[in-house]
């Protein structure tokens, strides 16, 4: 599926609700690219890493920020919602 929209979909719920599971599913049907906050809060933390409860945390803030301007590059999709 292809169109000349440029829209995406935000899935977002409780911990272990199956957002993951739906969201690649979507991916894959849809044809649209899937940003995964998780995924990119992983290679923060292996790259950076982290001593605490704290700066975990705060890695898992910076991953969010990134996934959010990373969707507004793909088309500017998160613009109504983000600020």
């Amino acid at each position: 599926m292809h169109s000349d929209k440029n829209f995406c979909i935000l899935v977002a719920g409780a911990p272990a609700t199956g957002k993951s599971t739906l969201a690649q599913t979507l991916s894959k049907e849809l044809e649209l690219p899937l940003l995964s906050k998780d995924a990119s809060k992983e290679i923060l933390f292996d790259v950076v890493g982290f001593r605490s409860r704290a700066e975990k945390v705060i890695l898992g803030e910076a991953a969010f920020r990134l996934l959010l301007y990373t969707a507004e590059q793909f088309s500017g999709c998160l613009h109504s919602i983000h600020h």
